[in-house]
Formats: structure tokens, C-alpha cells, sequence
């Protein structure tokens, strides 16, 4: 448990956590920090959830969402026909993981996914412009399978 307090120029304190990563593919440190909380029961509730989520998970190489979607899709393989298999890719790649695949899959929220089906609804399309209806609706059911 790494939870740590720091002092605000107005004098108040406030905790912060870090969680220690596995490293990257090239070896390096990785660490998960957020701060701003009001006292250290806040901090470790916070902590706790965080390595509940990310070592609940059975994450992909790197635990990005994009290596995490790649794993999950290779495990579709067998259940899945191929056409609609194809079709999940088709959605992975171009709008999934552009936008969120390189965020590491614990600090997924509902609000990261709802952000993410405004901004494509809104210039998600080929030319810039909104997403059909007909792919939202594809691209929600998709992403509701894998999440």
C-alpha cells in the first residue's frame, strides 16, 4: 500500500496513491498514480479499487485496451462466424483503438466509453462527418460484448 500525503499552497492536505506496473515492453518502470483526495481513507479505498481492477483483469502484453482487444478477438475465434469476426475487427481498428487504445484498460470507465460514442456519433464518419446510425449501433454492441 503506497498511499502519500502532500500539502496545497492554502495549507490543506491532500493523499495520492501509486501502483506499481508491470514494466513495458521495453522494460521500463510503469507506475499508476492519482491524487487530490481529501483524507488517506479516500486514498486507500481508491488504491484498493485500482489494484482490484487491474490485477482482476486478465490483461493483454502491454495492458493497453488495444492489446487487451486483440487477446479478446483471438479468443472470439472459435466462437464466433468469420465474417462477423472480421466485422469486430473492422470496428476495433478503426474506431476503438484510435481513440482509446493505447489508455491502459484499469483506468477504463463508463465515461471514457461514453466520451468516446459521442465524439464518433458526432465526426466518426469516413469523411469526417457523423457515424450512421446503422455502425453506432454495431460499434455499441460490439464494445458492450467485449466490456
Amino acid at each position: 500500500m503506497a498511499v502519500y500525503n502532500y500539502r496545497l499552497a492554502n495549507g490543506q492536505t491532500r493523499w495520492f496513491f501509486i501502483i506499481d506496473l508491470p514494466p513495458d515492453a521495453n522494460g521500463r518502470r510503469r507506475q499508476h498514480k492519482r491524487q487530490g483526495f481529501p483524507n488517506q481513507a479516500a486514498a486507500l479505498k481508491a488504491e484498493e479499487d485500482g489494484r482490484a481492477a487491474y490485477g482482476g483483469a486478465d490483461l493483454g502484453a502491454d495492458g493497453s485496451v488495444a492489446a487487451e482487444l486483440e487477446s479478446w478477438l483471438d479468443e472470439r475465434e472459435l466462437d464466433v462466424q468469420e465474417t462477423t469476426l472480421s466485422n469486430y475487427r473492422d470496428i476495433m481498428r478503426c474506431y476503438v483503438v484510435p481513440h482509446i487504445g493505447t489508455r491502459q484498460l484499469y483506468a477504463l470507465d463508463k465515461r471514457v466509453i461514453h466520451e468516446l460514442y459521442k465524439k464518433l456519433l458526432k465526426c466518426g464518419g469516413k469523411s469526417g462527418g457523423p457515424l450512421s446510425s446503422t455502425r453506432a449501433a454495431f460499434l455499441s454492441s460490439t464494445v458492450r460484448a467485449w466490456w
